[in-house]
């Protein structure tokens, strides 16, 4: 019996344009550019004690010959981002059948904190478990077994629903048996499929 969803929070409940294309379109930095800025930065920003983020942004941005103070830089990123109706309506469609709800995300303090003003987010889901507050990434296989030990669950109990699938989401799902849903985003598209998923659960 399926008794609980671990989805992913970005590219599921949180849509946005890619930010290394807004930069391009917007400032002309060059994607590859930003992406290796990006993800040298995130690496370290999405765990705990790496202090406040803009201060590894700061540099980079007077590099690129930026003038965004701190407010200014995540606003253009943050607000960019779009909650999905249909998925906040689909969590609670879950709970309402006594499916719990989980969210892992790799994210850094700023921006959980920023999601965290969302009611829907705390309303439709359980909890989400980012990486900067338990240390753990999510190809970290101690990012998925801590939620099933801090919620009693069994993986066969679990279903796991991320944006696309990888190699290290084959890993955990081998080695904890955690069932999956991958391609979230066709089952959006078709809308009537939400019934059939509810259905099947």
């Amino acid at each position: 019996m399926i008794k609980a969803i671990i989805f992913d929070l970005n590219g599921i409940f949180i849509q946005s344009p890619k930010l290394s294309s807004r930069f391009e379109e917007d400032f002309g930095i060059p994607k590859e550019d930003f992406l290796e800025k990006l993800e040298r930065i995130v690496a370290k920003t999405r765990k705990p004690g790496a202090g406040p983020s803009f201060v590894y942004w700061s540099p980079v941005l007077k590099e690129w010959g930026l003038k965004m103070n701190e407010q200014e830089f995540w606003d253009y990123w943050f607000k960019a981002e779009k909650p999905s109706e249909w998925m906040i309506q689909f969590s609670r469609d879950l709970k309402g059948k006594n499916i719990k709800v989980f969210i892992l995300s790799n994210n850094f303090k700023e921006r959980a904190e920023y999601y965290n003003h969302y009611p829907w987010l705390h309303e439709v889901v359980d909890r989400v478990y980012f990486s900067w507050e338990t240390g753990f990434i999510k190809t970290d296989q101690k990012s998925w077994q801590l939620i099933l030990d801090e919620n009693n669950l069994e993986p066969e109990e679990c279903l796991i629903s991320f944006p696309r699938f990888t190699v290290w989401l084959y890993i955990i799902i081998r080695y904890i048996a955690i069932k999956t849903i991958v391609d979230i985003k066709k089952m959006i598209a078709k809308r009537y499929m939400k019934l059939e998923l509810l259905d099947w659960i």
